[in-house]
């Protein structure tokens, strides 16, 4: 068995798959809020080798790597992006691990951590989409006087010097049970009583947007690091599949021919 070829070529694969998600991380980095993803990957399972005798049983000789096991699932990367003056009153940042709550039209809910919104004309408060965003009731937060909005940390709303509520602000306490919908929001698969809880460690920045997660010159990096690592994987591959042909002549080449 060509076992350097099995290796080559699972690492060629591994490349793609990576090179694939690198490619959505690039796509989304001037994506507000947008957090990148990963491959999970590791090594298959050694197998072992065994030496046949002649009229013997084989014999253990020692164990060989098989290259690199794809899994079947990339993860996210919830760690904090960079916060940035707007200049917008209208744009909410979240500083630490919490989300705001959105309800999509048909009442689902989901989870973001672009907090960017504005007033439809009955005072309700909805993303750039036309979600709503929730308060920390789980209603819709509706706005019924016309003064500007002030945020403090904790997400209480005040209005003319006078609190009018409070934006919803959650904080998950297993993340692997959130699963990304779109490139800035996060379905929950599980019960929110179970899992979702009042932000406890998270502030509220009023006039702040959170860039993504990733830098431009990090992800150029590495995506030329993984293109010379496919490229040097594909001519391992090569150079087994001629070492083969090779092999194959010459054998099937009659004698002194």
């Amino acid at each position: 068995m060509l076992r350097g070829l099995y290796i080559a070529g699972g690492g060629m694969t591994e490349r793609s798959v990576n090179l694939e998600v690198l490619n959505n991380n690039i796509a989304n980095i001037q994506t507000n809020s947008f957090k990148r993803d990963r491959v999970s990957y590791g090594p298959f399972k050694e197998m072992l080798i065994r030496r046949i005798q002649d009229n013997a049983q084989p014999s253990i000789t020692g164990k060989t790597p098989l290259g690199t096991e794809i899994k079947p699932f990339t993860f996210t990367d919830y760690s904090q992006g960079p916060l940035t003056p707007s200049g917008d009153d209208r744009d909410l940042a979240l500083e630490g691990d919490g989300f705001f709550k959105i309800m999509l039209p048909n009442g689902e809910t989901r989870y973001t951590r672009d907090g960017h919104y504005t007033l439809l004309p009955d005072g309700t408060m909805v993303d750039r989409d036309g979600n709503f965003f929730l308060d920390d009731t789980n209603q819709k937060i509706n706005i019924t006087g016309k003064g500007d909005l002030m945020f403090t940390p904790d997400g209480e709303i005040f209005q003319d010097n006078a609190s009018i509520g409070q934006i919803g602000v959650f904080e998950i306490n297993d993340l692997s049970v959130l699963a990304k919908d779109g490139n800035i929001f996060y379905r929950l698969d599980g019960d929110p009583l179970t899992f979702e809880q009042k932000a406890q460690t998270t502030d509220v920045l009023q006039g702040y947007i959170e860039r993504p997660n990733c830098s431009p010159i990090g992800l150029i990096t590495e995506m030329i690091t993984l293109l010379r690592e496919y490229e040097a994987n594909q001519k391992v591959v090569q150079a087994f599949d001629e070492s083969t042909n090779d092999a194959i002549t010459t054998l099937g080449s009659p004698l002194g021919g």
